[in-house]
């Protein structure tokens, strides 16, 4: 389900959410494709949002992502911890989607996918 629209079936969760995340990613349009890869990976989870959710807490960070979906400030959250929650398999996936290494994508996403977390949530 497309964590803007609501849709069970939207095929476009990146363009519903392009304007608010392009501003804020840490290399500006250069990294879209990995916004729209981390959109994915936040629609495609098991459980969607809530999925991804649950798999913060599972691995201790129930804190971090809770910031992220609350209206205070987001807490960061280190490359290393967020390779944890996503699996070897995930990082690999989002690095060839987004067209970067893999050492290099939870770098990226860890600045990035808080914002992605907070606009998924908006309006819930």
């Amino acid at each position: 389900m497309c964590c803007t629209c609501r849709q069970r079936d939207c095929h476009e969760p990146t363009r519903h959410h392009w304007g608010s995340l392009i501003g804020k990613s840490p290399e500006g349009g250069g990294q879209q494709a990995l916004v729209a890869a981390a959109l994915e990976c936040v629609n495609s989870q098991p459980g969607g949002l809530n999925g991804l959710i649950e798999r913060f807490k599972e691995k201790g960070l129930g804190d971090v992502v809770t910031s992220w979906i609350s209206n205070g400030e987001n807490q960061p959250i280190a490359p290393d911890a967020l390779h944890s929650v996503l699996g070897f398999e995930t990082v690999t996936n989002l690095a060839a989607k987004a067209g970067v290494q893999p050492d290099q994508v939870t770098g990226l996403l860890s600045q990035i996918l808080p914002h992605v977390v907070n606009a998924c949530n908006a309006g819930r």
